[in-house]
């Protein structure tokens, strides 16, 4: 009776510990056909009132999402999940409004801006014919962009849980001809009026996971 009782009190303090980290979240990511709704943008697009975005919403789960493009160049979506996720969705379609290609990016996700990709992305032909999955994440090495987020958080500079600096990380990768991969990371900690921020920036072995370097930084804003 006592060993099972030290079993149950083990597991019961082993199943709590785990419940302050977030759950992998499910990935809806796939190699389905998506088509854009052109109808449905351009009606919210003639109904927006001043400076509003008609097309950049936001749902009840916390979940961002901004569409943009016209009949011309075609048309792209942006999705930004709730917290505690660290990436956001790319999707760009067609000017039939038939999907081009979809993933995950990495590193800053602002809307508009480019970041890292990251996980499977799906690449399809003007008739909406799946034509590649290429997985990103071989490109890392032994340290993948869930490695850096853990790392981030160690060194205390995140936490997923509750959103800390998600906002705020920037990350780009580069892989030399040499083979070696590195990442570089910077974390913006403090906002300065408008003239600069403060935080910090890692450059990491993507395939020993070692800091090479870790050095206080300053942004400068010149209008």
């Amino acid at each position: 009776m006592g060993n099972k009782l030290l079993i149950f009190s083990f597991l019961l303090l082993f199943s709590s510990c785990r419940s302050t980290y977030p759950a992998k979240s499910t990935d809806l990511l796939n190699g389905a056909f998506e088509k854009f709704d052109i109808a449905g943008y351009i009606n919210k697009s003639k109904n927006q009132k001043g400076d509003t975005h008609a097309n950049d919403f936001l749902l009840k789960n916390g979940t961002r999402i901004e569409r943009s493009g016209n009949e011309r160049m075609g048309y792209a979506e942006e999705i930004i999940p709730a917290e505690p996720q660290f990436y956001k969705i790319m999707k760009t379609f067609y000017p039939s409004g038939n999907i081009r290609e979809k993933g995950k990016m990495f590193g800053n996700i602002s809307l508009g801006a480019n970041g890292v990709k990251v996980g499977k992305w799906y690449y399809f032909d003007e008739q909406g014919i799946l034509k590649a999955a290429v997985d990103e994440d071989k490109k890392f090495g032994n340290m993948g962009y869930q490695e850096v987020i853990a790392l981030m958080e160690k060194e205390g500079m995140i936490k997923q849980l509750y959103e800390k600096n998600r906002k705020n990380l920037r990350a780009d990768f580069l892989e030399e001809s040499s083979g070696k991969k590195i990442w570089k990371v910077e974390i913006i900690t403090a906002h300065l009026s408008n003239a600069y921020d403060k935080g910090w920036e890692y450059q990491i072995d993507a395939n020993t996971g070692k800091v090479l370097q870790k050095r206080a930084l300053e942004i400068a804003y010149v209008e």
